[in-house]
């Protein structure tokens, strides 16, 4: 977190994982998925490319639209055919309530989600921050420092 008064730097330091020499193995040997490969039971086609979080949200979205029987007017579209999910009605204040707290309580790594298979190519993101006083003086220059009047 920056503060004030410190110089804040961030490095951002990335991994990268490439499968792709494993590109032609079984999905069921290598166990992940390559972006142009969700589809079928792993997507419902809200995101247009497979990742293992895209993958979560849809079940745990079906999840909420199936314990509730709805879906809030401001959830994205289940299925590519501008269909709501199998054309779920549109949740009604209770409804909304059942749908928002059923995505809080659906854990995206129980049995519901267990087709959502890792990425086979990923980028993590190390983040270093360091913070270092700011010293006016040498900021500014000698005698160039601003006053803060407090009335």
């Amino acid at each position: 977190m920056a503060r004030v008064g410190y110089r804040t730097e961030f490095l951002l330091t990335p991994t990268v994982v490439d499968a792709d020499a494993i590109r032609d193995t079984r999905v069921e040997s290598r166990r992940c998925l390559f972006h142009d490969e969700g589809e079928g039971e792993e997507t419902s086609g809200i995101f247009r490319w497979y990742s293992q979080a895209g993958c979560f949200t849809e079940c745990m979205l079906d999840h909420a639209r199936e314990t509730c029987h709805c879906v809030p007017w401001d959830v994205p579209f289940a299925d590519g055919d501008g269909n709501n999910g199998n054309n779920f009605p549109i949740c009604s204040s209770y409804g909304y309530y059942c749908f928002n707290e059923a995505m809080k309580n659906t854990t995206h790594r129980g049995v519901r989600c267990g087709g959502c298979l890792p990425d086979c190519n990923v980028v993590d993101y190390h983040v270093t921050t360091t913070s270092t006083p700011i010293d006016p003086e040498t900021e500014c220059g000698p005698g160039k420092v601003p006053q803060i009047i407090n009335d």
